[in-house]
């Protein structure tokens, strides 16, 4: 998520998996791929720099999760397996 202002001076936070382009027309516009569009006080600069930040804490976060193990092994309250083959 990224937080952005519209021309009205009022925040907004946008998902940024949503965001299919930018438009500089002077005006910055953000269309989504919902359709909706979102005209903004930001640059196109300064946006694609807030989704390049949030992509990476995403993504940091993951590595770090994987390097510590903690997607390998199944919760603690998960049931056993039997480890007999599927039907």
């Amino acid at each position: 998520m990224i937080k952005v202002t519209r021309l009205n001076q009022t925040e907004l936070v946008i998902n940024a998996d949503l965001i299919e382009y930018l438009e500089s027309t002077p005006d910055v516009v953000i269309s989504l791929t919902t359709g909706n569009k979102i005209v903004v006080r930001e640059s196109v600069d300064a946006i694609v720099e807030k989704i390049i930040t949030y992509k990476k804490r995403l993504y940091e976060g993951v590595l770090s999760a994987l390097s510590q193990g903690r997607f390998l092994s199944p919760p603690k309250n998960a049931p056993e397996s039997s480890g007999g083959a599927r039907p």
